[in-house]
């Protein structure tokens, strides 16, 4: 009988804490999620498919929107003081953990906060000291880091073999023009292979792209860079280049779908996807700091082989294999 009310006693108490765990998740408040970009995901289709990709892969791995998790979403814009500002209210709300999705939310986030943990998709984030090593990031942010320099030097080597340009034109906004154009010259250079820099002083302008490209002599090619005013401006790049009647290679497929030659890119869908690992693992306890930072595992290389016709670019086979995707 003693035996029967000791374990009586025993469920009740079982059944009491479990009551009161359920209690306190149920009154718990989900952890907060701060989505950084520049464009608007709601206008921006690439920006909608990135940021779907993050919460899509967070859902999958347990953490499901307005349940156990909870978003804010937040669009910048490109100029530095709107993504310093946005920064800055972000660190303010004290959210649990926030996403920046390019280099310069990164850098303004980890002036407004050391405290925050960061999850970011960056370029060259040892080199920009976003973080210390890939293998020990140390500080606030972890993620995926795009390596530029052979991305850089991949890409000129891919239009090379593409146009047999001799002389190629290299399009940049000032900011950043010499370490890119260094790393193009450096693959371009061996290969005999001039590089002819034209650069856009206000690449926020469209008449200043216009100008910078009308006033370049004549090339047998052209080099787009990375740059974000150039990809929200990819309609008026392309109308620039298209009477020169030349190949060009481009940093994201969306010019090449738009009529553009070629593109070769990390898939940055699915690197953005991947910050889901990254938010996951320290919403469980982890720092960021201490995981890891990643390189993109897959590269798009798009090759419009309409415009390769209507040009009379010849695409050699080697590169049509090699192709992701053809256009046309």
């Amino acid at each position: 009988m003693l035996h029967r009310r000791s374990f009586v006693c025993r469920a009740a108490a079982l059944a009491a804490a479990n009551c009161a765990s359920i209690s306190v998740q149920a009154t718990a408040r989900p952890p907060r999620i701060a989505y950084l970009s520049t464009s608007d995901s709601q206008l921006n289709p690439r920006a909608r498919l990135r940021r779907e990709a993050f919460c899509s892969e967070m859902d999958r791995l347990g953490w499901r929107e307005g349940a156990s998790i909870s978003y804010r979403l937040h669009a910048t814009g490109s100029e530095p003081e709107g993504i310093k500002a946005a920064a800055k209210l972000i660190a303010a709300a004290r959210v649990d953990l926030i996403v920046a999705t390019n280099n310069a939310i990164a850098e303004a986030l980890l002036q407004a906060t050391s405290t925050i943990p960061i999850v970011a998709y960056t370029a060259d984030a040892v080199e920009s000291r976003l973080i210390k090593s890939l293998a020990s990031p140390g500080g606030n942010l972890t993620g995926v880091v795009e390596p530029v320099d052979s991305l850089v030097g991949k890409r000129m080597q891919l239009l090379i073999q593409a146009t047999a340009a001799r002389q190629i034109a290299f399009l940049s906004p000032m900011e950043g023009f010499e370490p890119d154009f260094r790393v193009a010259q450096k693959a371009a250079g061996p290969l005999g292979v001039q590089l002819v820099p034209v650069v856009v002083r206000h690449p926020d302008r469209p008449d200043d792209i216009a100008r910078a490209v009308k006033s370049a002599p004549t090339v047998d090619a052209w080099f787009v860079d990375e740059d974000t005013n150039f990809i929200t401006q990819a309609s008026i790049v392309l109308e620039t280049l298209a009477p020169l009647r030349k190949g060009a290679m481009f940093p994201i497929p969306d010019y090449v779908r738009a009529g553009g030659l070629m593109s070769y890119a990390p898939d940055r869908i699915v690197g953005t996807g991947r910050l889901a690992y990254f938010a996951d693992r320290i919403l469980r306890g982890a720092k960021p700091g201490d995981l890891p930072a990643e390189t993109p595992t897959r590269y798009d290389l798009l090759i419009n082989t309409l415009t390769a016709r209507r040009l009379g670019i010849a695409i050699p086979r080697s590169l049509v294999l090699q192709a992701t995707e053809l256009i046309g």
